[in-house]
């Protein structure tokens, strides 16, 4: 509910609430510290993304420098806020995970 039910600004939205990063550093922290640390990590990975999401390149970028052999599940249909709260988008998330981890 604090995002809202209709995406990032919908009429749900909790008023004072701000998406808005300053010189969007909080952003870029995040992109550079997985960026940083990708190659790092041997323990299988999966990584579940909406291509149509913004912050599809943070995923994308941080999936190209996996040295891991990760399983990627891009999913055109959802944005990044559908999979907080959207039953389709939070099942086939849900359900990628549990497959995973039940390998």
């Amino acid at each position: 509910s604090y995002y809202g039910k209709e995406g990032v600004k919908g009429p749900g939205t909790v008023k004072n609430a701000s998406n808005i990063h300053i010189a969007d550093q909080a952003m870029q922290s995040m992109i550079s510290i997985g960026e940083a640390y990708a190659d790092k990590i041997v323990q299988p990975t999966l990584v579940i993304y909406g291509t149509s999401a913004s912050t599809a390149p943070c995923s994308t970028q941080f999936i190209d420098k996996l040295t891991n052999n990760p399983e990627v599940k891009a999913l055109d249909e959802f944005s990044h806020v559908d999979f907080y709260y959207k039953p389709d988008a939070v099942k086939v998330s849900t359900d990628a995970v549990a497959e995973f981890f039940n390998k």
